[in-house]
């Protein structure tokens, strides 16, 4: 690991002197975490810390700038664990390279751009205002994010290796097509095995073909559609243990995953709302299709404001069940000392018509304070009934308080 990295810091640098048009970026981040519950207080209370994140990138263009790369290597994906979520991988617990960022877009013509690699930061955003707008960093560690429920309801990211085509025929819309190659579906998907192993050409369909389009209204937002292949990845929800990260469904996805809505943006001065619904397309009656909602709204006025978000995914049947997220975060910009956030929220599953709902809460303050280009962050959490995914601090069912202080500190290089 260190040859590798001594590497690419000397190619960083001698490419960097060569080449005007080449970028050298980076960032550490280091975290220490207490936590326990309420429960067994004095056995259950542990201290620990660990490298939130630490990454070199190398980025460029050519002289008219219609194509550009870029290379991003981060330690965790160096040393990176299989995990056991990912029992279809024959890598379960073991050490393995694992891509991050890595890729090159070509734009020949202004309408048509390709694209062409690895990216784990994800393009075509479905979830624009409860995806990575919502916290803003951190997400997972210092608060409760939980990607794959709101990417269900906002669909549309893709963070999976192959080609994408984005044409730009008409003014204000834009249309992307993905093309996953090598092995598409199942987490994590960013090893040199699983990009190397090619499917049958019909099995192109079932392994996650995305389509997404956008259109910019002036003024006011933008109209946007998303339609994702039934590929087999951990993204449908079993209502019966939703807490349970590893208890999906796949059996109502035959034509996959559609999502249409509506980001407002514009009128209101300070406000931007998202409202977003998906729905997967499936043939086959005796499977229930469950329907997914969500709204998002963030505002700001000066130094102050709030997030909030609701989400909710309804099984369509006469004894069918329900899932509802909801968070509500006020901020506020504290002068010459820094931001406070206060983020709280709820759940309540209802595996079905005839089962009591399970209301889960949890409560995340936090505050930052930028110093240059660095920055420190500290906070508290307490979870009921919730989890917590960021290091698996999962309290899905437990009638008892578990919490967790974090505290991290980071820089951009």
């Amino acid at each position: 690991m260190k040859k590798l990295i001594a590497v690419f810091a000397l190619i960083a640098l001698v490419t960097g002197a060569a080449f005007a048009d080449v970028s050298v970026a980076g960032a550490v981040e280091t975290r220490l975490y207490i936590r326990g519950n309420s429960d067994d207080f004095e056995n259950s209370t542990k201290i620990g810390g660990l490298i939130g994140t630490a990454w070199m990138q190398l980025s460029g263009s050519n002289d008219n700038g219609s194509m550009s790369g870029t290379f991003r290597l981060r330690g965790q994906d160096i040393a990176h664990i299989v995990p056991s979520y990912a029992s279809s991988d024959p890598n379960v617990g073991q050490e393995v390279f694992k891509w991050h960022k890595a890729f090159v877009s070509w734009r020949p013509i202004e309408q048509l751009k390709l694209w062409l690699g690895q990216d784990a930061d994800g393009l075509f955003e479905g979830a624009a205002l409860a995806g990575w707008a919502y916290h803003q960093g951190s997400e997972e560690y210092l608060c409760v994010q939980h990607w794959d429920f709101w990417r269900l309801i906002y669909p549309g990211n893709w963070d999976g290796f192959g080609l994408a085509v984005s044409v730009y025929a008409v003014e204000d819309l834009d249309i992307n097509l993905v093309i996953p190659t090598g092995k598409a579906h199942g987490w994590p998907r960013h090893q040199n095995s699983q990009l190397e192993e090619a499917p049958k050409f019909i099995d192109m369909f079932v392994s996650g073909l995305k389509l997404t389009a956008n259109y910019k209204i002036f003024g006011v937002g933008t109209v946007m559609f998303s339609w994702r292949g039934p590929y087999n990845s951990a993204d449908g929800y079993d209502l019966t243990n939703f807490n349970d990260r590893t208890s999906k469904t796949f059996n109502y996805k035959e034509f996959g995953l559609l999502g249409l809505s509506f980001l407002l943006d514009g009128p209101v001065e300070g406000l931007k709302a998202h409202l977003g619904a998906s729905y997967y397309i499936n043939a086959n009656d005796g499977v229930d299709s469950p329907i997914n909602l969500g709204l998002t709204a963030h505002y700001q006025n000066g130094d102050w404001g709030a997030k909030a978000r609701i989400g909710s995914v309804i099984q369509l049947r006469d004894a069918g069940g329900m899932y509802m997220s909801f968070s509500l975060m006020p901020f506020y910009n504290i002068s010459k000392v820094g931001n406070l956030f206060v983020d709280f929220g709820m759940s309540v599953n209802k595996p079905s018509s005839s089962e009591d709902a399970v209301v889960g809460w949890f409560l995340t303050p936090y505050f930052k304070k930028s110093i240059g280009n660095g920055y420190v962050q500290c906070g508290f959490g307490l979870f009921n009934k919730i989890n917590h995914y960021g290091d698996s601090f999962v309290a899905p069912n437990d009638d008892f308080i578990k919490f967790h202080i974090p505290m991290l500190m980071g820089i951009s290089l």
